[in-house]
């Protein structure tokens, strides 16, 4: 199945824009259907519509319950951490929760240091996402089947990128760690981000290639814009710059076969075919989000 062919009657890449080392691409895509039933886990609980919690008092570190208390489908995304409880989690993979339901949300821990209720019992959403580096092992750890051990590589990614990042946590917290980092550049990207329609884009981390799109340009914005420090914590010394021309990203992502995986709410679920690693989710035969690393 070719999801990007079919679900888009048009797609296109914008200009290359370079942030100090970080290289980002829009993506301009004209969808064949539009969807105004689906709301993201950081608008619903604004509303206090939506609300997760530990599955019971005592816990569990790889599951949590999200409730969906709104008329709307609830989204949340492979990258979306949530704080409090007992320890901050992220979500598994893309997750979509109809109206009025719960589910009990695979998820990883990202605060390991941390087993206790401090504030509330209740998670909040987090001001940033799980980057590109760790979501992509995560997915191909998921891929091979190799879930056993994904728990402690996200550990570990967590201490690498600490120390790459000269930032100390007391709980080796992932949001501490990324929050804590200022760069000159951050502003500059900020306001590109609020101010591009875009469905998705290409970011360029050193000698990696990370392609996100989104069902519509409101959830592209405020996701990319929880990702902004994850993106740039993960630039590399040297320089990022796209390592395929804008013509052969375009053709890798509209040729990307996938094929479909065991879904956890009522989206179909999807996996990248062959050596490529990615994710896409799709409500009702609608695309609701994908990333793909080329």
């Amino acid at each position: 199945m070719r999801i990007f062919a079919e679900q888009f009657t048009d797609l296109s890449l914008g200009q290359t824009q370079f942030f100090n080392k970080l290289a980002v691409i829009p993506i301009h895509a004209k969808a064949s259907f539009q969807r105004h039933d689906i709301k993201t886990f950081d608008e619903l609980s604004a509303l206090n519509l939506a609300e997760a919690s530990e599955i019971s008092e005592d816990g569990s570190v790889g599951t949590i319950r999200v409730l969906n208390k709104s008329e709307s489908y609830l989204a949340i995304f492979d990258n979306d951490i949530i704080v409090g409880a007992k320890q901050n989690r992220v979500a598994k993979s893309t997750v979509i929760i109809p109206p009025f339901e719960a589910v009990n949300l695979p998820v990883y821990c990202v605060e390991r240091g941390r087993w206790r209720y401090e504030n509330s019992h209740k998670f909040k959403r987090s001001q940033h996402s799980l980057s590109p580096q760790i979501r992509e092992k995560k997915i191909m750890m998921m891929k091979s089947g190799n879930t056993r051990n994904i728990q402690h590589e996200v550990w570990n990614d967590v201490d690498e990128l600490s120390y790459k990042l000269n930032a100390f946590s007391s709980t080796s917290n992932f949001t501490d760690v990324v929050g804590a980092q200022e760069y000159k550049c951050e502003a500059q990207l900020r306001d590109f981000v609020k101010n591009t329609k875009s469905r998705g884009y290409v970011i360029a981390t050193g000698k990696k290639l990370f392609c996100e799109l989104f069902f519509n340009e409101q959830a592209c914005r405020s996701q990319s814009l929880k990702s902004i420090k994850s993106w740039l914590a993960d630039v590399t010394e040297e320089k990022s710059y796209p390592l395929k021309s804008q013509m052969k990203i375009k053709e890798d992502l509209i040729n990307s076969t996938w094929h479909p995986v065991n879904s956890i709410g009522v989206e179909t679920a999807f996996e990248a075919s062959g050596s490529r690693q990615g994710q896409s989710a799709l409500l009702q035969d609608n695309f609701i989000h994908g990333l793909l690393y080329l």
